[in-house]
């Protein structure tokens, strides 16, 4: 066994037989590729806790990659994209744990060249799930041995997160113990702040399912907008409202599932209005076009009555 470090990515490998392992990363820009080969021997996996808690954004992982061991990634609370090849054999616990930033993990073919140059084709909507599904849902059988954007794969993730929705939203929660009273005053040990982190979950997963429907049933989408509409505003939990409200740039996509959901009607529309801020200019203008539309409805449809007689 030999130990390597690269001091231009400043990787640290370990040589097993004819395959190298990284196993220590002190890499601190924000994108990083790592080599297909070192020293003539291909990069074969990824060592347990190799990247514990490194800054960095893009990680792009060679094709030879086979093995990923345990928490490899994890901690990593600024990765926000993850390039990884299929067909990978073993992935280890909880690779990506508290990796809570991860918006896209994207599985590329092996056969592929160029993989960050803007040539490659992959299914963009299914990367995006992928990350939701390993963040909230805690879930790793996405992975394999399905292929990330096929129908079957979307038809488990559909089950799996049905699943979750349906979880009571306490599920998970374990109060952190320590010396003082004082420690338990604190939202990680407030159970209903937890379930209302849950509940905000739960929302940004349904939203991003109707935002990216491809193979979604009638009846799959329906489950998804009754969760929307069940936790609106002037519900016990508002929680799809609230997430709508703080959800920046994606704000305009999710808007229109809001509606479509059916989640602004005639009764709440203006009580919706009432409860935005002066800077939640985008919002107010949709839900006062909304109305506008509406009340434009029923005037052409009253109108076209008028002709019909």
């Amino acid at each position: 066994m030999e130990w390597i470090l690269d001091e231009k990515t400043k990787l640290h490998y370990r040589l097993d037989a004819e395959n190298m392992i990284v196993t220590e990363a002190e890499y601190t820009d924000s994108k990083l590729e790592i080599p297909k080969e070192k020293e003539g021997k291909t990069v074969t996996g990824i060592g347990k806790k190799a990247f514990f808690g490194c800054q960095i954004r893009t990680l792009v992982l060679p094709s030879g990659i086979t093995d990923i061991e345990d928490w490899a990634f994890a901690g990593c609370r600024r990765l926000e994209e993850i390039w990884l090849p299929d067909g990978i054999e073993h992935l280890g616990k909880e690779i990506f744990l508290k990796d809570s930033n991860l918006k896209r993990i994207i599985i590329y073919r092996r056969e592929e060249k160029n993989l960050t140059d803007g040539l490659l084709k992959y299914d963009g909507a299914a990367a995006v799930l992928l990350a939701h599904a390993v963040t909230k849902m805690k879930s790793y059988a996405l992975f394999f041995p399905l292929k990330p954007g096929s129908r079957s794969w979307y038809e488990k993730w559909d089950e799996i997160c049905e699943q979750f929705l349906s979880e009571p939203d306490d599920t998970g929660f374990s109060p952190i113990l320590a010396g003082g009273e004082e420690d338990y005053i604190t939202n990680e040990n407030d159970v209903s702040y937890y379930c209302h982190m849950r509940r905000m979950e739960k929302a940004e997963l349904a939203y991003e399912r109707l935002r990216y429907p491809a193979f979604l049933a009638e009846e799959k989408k329906e489950i998804y907008r009754k969760y929307l509409r069940c936790h609106n505003y002037g519900d016990q939990s508002r929680e799809a409202w609230e997430f709508l409200k703080q959800s920046g740039q994606k704000q305009s996509e999710y808007m229109e599932v809001f509606a479509d959901s059916g989640c602004v009607t005639l009764e709440n529309k203006d009580a919706l209005i009432r409860d935005l801020k002066e800077n939640d200019t985008e919002l107010k203008a949709f839900l006062l076009r909304f109305r506008s539309g509406e009340n434009e409805d029923i005037f052409t449809k009253l109108l076209n009555e008028v002709d019909g007689l």
